[in-house]
């Protein structure tokens, strides 16, 4: 009973979010926390940003679709939609996204100087990224993800980051491990 700390999600319901009642679907630009319940996305250039505070046993999962949201600070009038600040942002983007997250976290019980972070995809999805394509977004956010974690002093325990292909990513609260599966493998971070 009552085993979602709390679902983040695009529409403020959290119903919308669960896939089942055994698990929280966390949708792209989306968070959700969790004590017990597994959180699951799929991932490709996004990023699955897991974060967690193992003493205090809560757990978040942010899906970042974006690196930054370039429009945060162009517009101060908070009566226009287009600034991309809404709910239906709340994870779309690395740089407010852990924010959220992280306050998310600390509002239901987590200490900042406890949490921990597991990342997952970054993949460059797209047949003419390379490497050094400026427009290869799932490096970019990888390493936005990164950048912003550090600022928070969140370190990263385990990733798996970079690739060609989607990934499906299984977060489990209860033993803090994650679960990544991609064509023909899987792994736990």
């Amino acid at each position: 009973m009552g085993s979602v700390v709390n679902a983040v999600s695009s529409s403020n319901d959290a119903n919308n979010s669960k896939s089942s009642r055994s698990t929280i679907h966390v949708k792209i630009g989306e968070l959700a926390v969790s004590k017990d319940l597994p959180l699951t996305t799929i991932v490709g250039s996004c990023i699955a940003c897991c974060i967690y505070d193992d003493k205090n046993k809560i757990a978040g999962m942010a899906h970042i679709m974006l690196p930054t949201n370039k429009r945060k600070y162009s517009n101060s009038n908070s009566n226009n939609t287009s600034n991309n600040t809404g709910s239906d942002t709340k994870a779309k983007y690395a740089d407010t996204g852990i924010k959220n997250l992280i306050d998310e976290l600390i509002k239901q019980g987590a200490n900042i100087s406890n949490l921990k972070a597991k990342i997952v995809g970054g993949a460059r999805v797209f047949v003419h990224e390379s490497d050094k394509d400026m427009f290869n977004i799932g490096a970019n956010n990888a390493e936005k993800v990164k950048e912003v974690l550090k600022l928070y002093g969140i370190s990263i325990v385990a990733e798996d980051i970079g690739g060609r292909g989607g990934r499906n990513v299984i977060f489990d609260p209860s033993t803090l491990t994650v679960r990544v599966k991609n064509n023909g493998y899987e792994k736990v971070l």
